[in-house]
């Protein structure tokens, strides 16, 4: 009897298998880069380390946001990131402060930046994240790609494709739309309405200050 309560002590002390969980919201300034982060690595000392590898930043002068479900609001982080295409050392931030941003570091002034804060159950109701499941297919793609996103009803949304260099090549409008899935569609022209080359392009969708991104790889050929 005292080892199956021992085992059960043990699991419920292990972060991650408990019934309790922290939705943490990552919000990302890009400024004047384009900003990719490819892995966030949470530790808590001598607790085992949280890793995700998100689909988070984008083109120059956006505002992205991600939330990491964790078993607790981390006290240290690393991020890995690219910043206008290049690999750059990770940043390691210790004793992180809710809501309190902190500068990434670029060679000018106008550098990027991130902040951390706790999400509670009301917020997550009424402002939580409201753009979920961002998908397209298909991707690659030659004709078009369809672009859905899961959001409330209530919610206005609005996409927009960009070029790999930051610049704007094409404001999107709902396709379609339910009470919980929105579908973009985008034949790969701009706004001229000519076939746009091959290349990769970013697809971002915003529904106030809340975005997501997508990298579209467009094929040649019609």
């Amino acid at each position: 009897m005292k080892s199956w309560l021992c085992l059960v002590s043990l699991i419920v002390a292990i972060p991650g298998l408990t019934a309790a969980q922290t939705r943490v919201r990552g919000m990302l300034e890009t400024r004047d880069y384009e900003v990719d982060v490819d892995t966030v690595r949470f530790f808590w000392g001598t607790i085992p380390d949280q890793v995700f590898y998100p689909d988070w930043g984008g083109p120059p002068g956006v505002t992205d946001s991600v939330t990491f479900v964790l078993p607790g609001f981390p006290p240290n982080l690393e991020l890995y990131y690219q910043v206008d295409g290049g690999n750059v050392p990770p940043e390691t931030i210790f004793s992180i402060v809710p809501d309190s941003w902190y500068l990434l570091p670029v060679p000018t002034t106008s550098q990027p930046r991130v902040k951390f804060r706790e999400l509670s159950g009301i917020e997550e109701r009424t402002g939580g994240p409201v753009l979920r499941s961002v998908a397209c297919m298909p991707n690659p793609f030659v004709n078009h790609t369809v672009v859905r996103c899961c959001a409330d009803a209530s919610v206005r949304v609005s996409g927009a494709v960009y070029d790999a260099c930051g610049n704007l090549v094409r404001v999107l409008r709902p396709a379609a739309a339910s009470q919980t899935v929105m579908m973009f569609v985008w034949d790969g022209c701009g706004h001229s309405g000519r076939e746009l080359p091959a290349g990769i392009y970013i697809c971002r969708l915003r529904s106030g200050p809340i975005s997501s991104s997508l990298r579209l790889v467009k094929l040649t050929g019609r």
